[in-house]
């Protein structure tokens, strides 16, 4: 006991001493377990965790499809290859929506049931910033159910090449055939509002040279 105090005490009257205050105070904000009931390892430890892993850097659960309300004006983006986040080149078309088409509900339906903020700084950007952003997670079954291609998912064969694009195109005409709105691929960028529009699947044509 008397060789913990002797260091604290010269610690207290080091060049260091507001340093140790300011890390006590630090400390209390975050709200960390009492000093006394830590040991110096636990010490180190919280602190790491409390500056390496904020607040958003934990996994979100994605709401499932069932608590979707559907709206006058929405769009429709689907991310159907299980990912947890979304790149650089689809924020920007998701944020480009958000901000310029006007619509009420920007609604991305995904297979994965999580969202890994900390794996991408612009998608927990749309999380926190956009509230007419929302996010599900469904199946293709359940947004099949009740449209013209129900059961469709029994065919879904893996081991094909095209099979992931096929059942994703299918997926989207469900969705506004169920729910109305209009679908966007995730690179396409909106710049003008789109309010004026509703219940339309986009065409993509090829230009000859």
């Amino acid at each position: 006991m008397r060789l913990l105090t002797n260091r604290f005490w010269v610690f207290s009257n080091s060049s260091k001493r507001k340093l140790a205050f300011i890390f006590l105070f630090i400390l209390c904000l975050l709200k960390l377990t009492p000093l006394t009931s830590l040991t110096s390892e636990e010490k180190t430890l919280s602190v790491l965790t409390s500056v390496f892993h904020p607040p958003w850097s934990y996994t979100v659960e994605i709401p499932p499809f069932e608590e979707f309300v559907s709206t006058y004006h929405q769009m429709f983006f689907v991310e159907t290859g299980d990912r947890t986040f979304f790149k650089g080149r689809e924020c920007c078309s998701i944020e480009s929506a958000a901000i310029n088409s006007q619509l009420s509900q920007i609604v991305i339906v995904m297979t994965s049931k999580t969202l890994d903020l900390h794996l991408s700084n612009c998608t927990r950007n749309i999380y926190e910033r956009y509230p007419n952003v929302k996010f599900y997670t469904s199946t293709f079954a359940k947004v099949f159910k009740g449209t013209f291609v129900e059961g469709q998912e029994k065919r879904y064969v893996p081991t094909y090449k095209f099979a992931k694009t096929k059942i994703s195109n299918l997926l989207r005409f469900a969705l506004i055939y169920k729910y109305g709105g209009f679908y966007l691929d995730l690179d396409v960028v909106t710049l003008k509002p789109l309010s004026d529009l509703k219940n339309f699947l986009p065409m993509e044509t090829t230009y000859p040279k």
